[in-house]
């Protein structure tokens, strides 16, 4: 291989080839990642894009149950807004059938899209009907449901950069 090289560029030195990075430093993760947790995530992010609904509509939404129609407004950038604010509580409303949960899936991939390497918020949605005594350990519960060994959680939980947020 050294010959074909000097064949192809004579006169230059190997140590000074370029080579391009790797978008996503895969040979790094288990040197960096010991426990496998962001390998885990880069696994559940493209489980979760895979199953995207790609019949997807995007919803219009009103600001109370009492109006109208009037001030129709999309729920998706409302929602961006409301997750890049420091606000605590959004309530989404609605009889059976109207997509709330496929609007929470839609954005759970929308997030995903965005999401970078232990940077910022891990997005998952969650039915919280398929969750055993959803009021302990909830988080604990759906990552384990989810292919996450209790060691990764608690590399997850304890790790300042990452942030799992329940608004």
């Amino acid at each position: 291989m050294d010959r074909v090289y000097r064949e192809q560029s004579p006169g230059t030195c190997p140590f000074n080839a370029a080579f391009p990075l790797l978008s996503t430093p895969l040979l790094l993760d288990p040197v960096q990642d010991i426990l496998g947790v962001e390998s885990r995530l880069r696994r559940l992010r493209k489980q979760r894009l895979k199953e995207r609904n790609a019949m997807y509509v995007e919803i219009q939404a009103k600001d109370s149950l009492q109006s109208l129609g009037r001030n129709q407004f999309s729920l998706m950038d409302k929602v961006k807004e409301f997750l890049s604010s420091d606000q605590k509580l959004f309530l989404v409303l609605g009889t059976a059938g109207t997509g709330k949960s496929t609007f929470s899936r839609e954005l759970e991939c929308d997030l995903w899209h965005s999401y970078k390497r232990l940077d910022g918020d891990i997005p998952i949605y969650i039915n919280m009907a398929t969750v055993d005594g959803p009021n302990e350990d909830l988080i604990t519960k759906v990552l384990q449901k989810t292919g996450f060994s209790k060691d990764q959680i608690g590399e997850m939980l304890t790790q300042p950069e990452i942030r799992l947020d329940l608004r």
